[in-house]
């Protein structure tokens, strides 16, 4: 794709957020489900709300006492921080954050697409494959709202964008700025994640390790196949490791909230090194902080397991890593919630699991055909690696929801890709596959 086609496709998914929003904060919540309006266009019972609290009163205190006054995180919150910025420049409601939460929606399907692109060049098939994406009805709780997902979905897209792209330096003939170009959108994606949810960064950096510990031992098979020049190997492992130390400064953040409910006698295990175990027991802190300060939220699951020891988390990955990808299951989708709203959610959900389920059967065609491919098997490290800390630490299903979305839709998109190759295969048409050399050898 030129990129005069890469600004219209990003237009046309701007404009297209823009009119929903439009739709959704002006008539759907005030006049067709006036139960559901919380006022300004918001919906009840949403972290939304309270963030919008949060906004009003910073743009009154920045009003008030000049810029000097304002704090990206108001008690620990982000998207207030950003609002209350705009809020101070225009005026303090929620519609005047409809063009900056576009912005994120149409850049964060335009990165999608351009990992699609790195496998095939069929814009059919990469137009195919993020449509879940943009038009998925659950997406409306950021993009129409006020939350992190929009930033954090957008900045880990980024990052993951950006390793793909880099991994392209082990081809003799690849130009060096798009291993330039890589790295710039890691670093753009640690910086978008690092202002909603820092934490999130310490867990790409964590994934990032594993990446880059394999990719050195490629680089070395490589040069030592003649392969890949002395100099470029050299290059290759000192960026690498350069990029996973640099972005250590982003780890180092305000969390958005606090676990202080610990789970009770861990045991310590003898052959995990210490520092791993204590990434490894501040995670269990954080399902205890779900398990037991939330006991009323309607879409709960697994709340009576908790970990008190690297094995039972071992023990509970298969498990964690159902959740997660299947998770709400069938027979969650047209019961009542707690609320009307919860029971409009899992109708929607519903909808959206049937499309997973059968983008993840599609799923294994894309797998087959890029078997060899380094750089599917790094975005998928990265999508699944990420979604399981999640599942391993977060109790409620409606929060995966939304924190595992980027990267559930990264194997969606591989999904529906798997079943445009698989088609174009079976009528006899070229697929318009690429870079399914890289790394091969």
């Amino acid at each position: 794709m030129n990129n005069l086609s890469l600004l219209k496709l990003w237009l046309m998914c701007f404009i297209f957020v823009i009119i929903l929003a439009i739709f959704v904060q002006f008539f759907l919540l005030p006049y067709i489900f006036p139960s559901f309006h919380a006022g300004d266009g918001l919906l009840k019972g949403g972290d939304w709300v309270y963030f919008q609290k949060l906004a009003v009163d910073l743009s009154q205190k920045i009003k008030a006492q000049g810029w000097s006054a304002w704090e990206l995180r108001p008690s620990g919150q982000a998207p207030a921080g950003i609002a209350g910025a705009i809020y101070a420049l225009t005026v303090p409601k929620p519609w005047t954050l409809i063009p900056l939460n576009a912005a994120l929606h149409a850049t964060a399907s335009l990165i999608l697409l351009l990992i699609i692109s790195q496998f095939t060049d069929n814009r059919r098939i990469a137009l195919l494959s993020i449509l879940p994406f943009v038009f998925f009805p659950s997406a409306m709780t950021w993009f129409t709202q006020i939350h992190k997902d929009g930033y954090f979905i957008l900045g880990a897209l980024l990052f993951i964008h950006g390793w793909l792209t880099f991994l392209r330096i082990i081809q003799e003939k690849v130009r060096w700025s798009e291993v330039v170009q890589g790295i710039f959108f890691i670093y753009v994606g640690v910086i978008f994640v690092w202002i909603v949810r820092p934490y999130g960064v310490q867990m790409l950096q964590g994934l990032d390790l594993g990446v880059t510990m394999v990719m050195s031992i490629v680089f070395i098979v490589h040069f030592a196949k003649k392969g890949m020049h002395f100099k470029r190997l050299i290059i290759s492992l000192l960026i690498v490791w350069m990029v996973l130390i640099t972005i250590t400064p982003f780890t180092r953040g305000v969390v958005d909230y606090e676990m202080p409910l610990l789970p009770q006698g861990w045991l310590k295990s003898s052959w995990v090194p210490d520092f791993i175990e204590n990434k490894i027991y501040s995670l269990s802190q954080v399902r205890e902080g779900f398990r037991k300060g939330y006991p009323e939220a309607g879409s709960n699951i697994d709340t009576d397991i908790s970990f008190h020891s690297v094995g039972d988390i071992i023990r509970y990955i298969p498990r964690a890593l159902e959740i997660v990808l299947f998770a709400p299951f069938p027979k969650d989708w047209f019961g009542e919630g707690v609320s009307q709203w919860n029971t409009v959610m899992r109708r929607i959900s519903g909808f959206e699991m049937t499309v997973v389920y059968i983008s993840l059967g599609f799923l294994f065609f894309f797998i087959a055909f890029y078997m060899r491919n380094m750089q599917m098997w790094v975005a998928i490290f990265f999508a699944v690696g990420m979604m399981l800390v999640y599942g391993l630490a977060i109790t409620n299903v409606g929060s995966l929801y939304r924190v595992r979305y980027g990267f559930l839709m990264i194997l969606v998109a591989f999904g529906w890709a798997g079943f445009g190759i698989f088609w174009q295969k079976v009528h006899g048409k070229p697929a318009g596959e690429k870079n399914v050399e890289l790394l091969r050898r």
